[in-house]
């Protein structure tokens, strides 16, 4: 596409904080799709307070309300704490986002669970990635 009406597309990707990608045939899509999420997974930005959950329960750093961060690789499992008052409530919510380069299969999956106690749990949740991006998970 040229002239005014790229113009246009343009700027109307630009208004809403996104971008123009040309399809010059048909083929195109696919492979414009595929480069726009990855510039978005490569753009992905971490906040948070830094910390290093656990190998198991015993000894997890006790996690306050907001955001943190944490590195997990294949196969690792990572354990935080809690310490509510009588009245609050716990959520949790975990994203993960594969590092650049990083083979990612659709069965890949990220599972989050709360434990209590030595050997209780309630509530889990697994995510795949289905595809070669980032996955969520969360537990309530």
């Amino acid at each position: 596409m040229r002239g005014a009406a790229r113009e246009q597309l343009e700027c109307v990707a630009a208004a809403g904080n996104g971008r123009y990608y040309d399809a010059p045939d048909a083929d195109s899509p696919t492979g414009q799709l595929r480069r726009a999420s990855q510039l978005s997974a490569d753009g992905y930005r971490f906040r948070g307070e830094r910390v290093t959950g656990t190998a198991t329960g015993a000894g997890a750093p006790v996690l306050v309300p907001g955001q943190c961060l944490d590195i997990i690789g294949p196969g690792e499992k990572r354990y935080y704490a809690v310490d509510p008052d009588d009245v609050s409530t716990a959520d949790f919510s975990g994203t993960a986002v594969p590092q650049a380069g990083a083979a990612v299969d659709t069965f890949d999956a990220m599972r989050t669970g709360i434990a209590y106690g030595t050997d209780r749990s309630c509530g889990s949740e697994a995510a795949r990635f289905l595809q070669e991006e980032g996955a969520t998970s969360t537990s309530r």
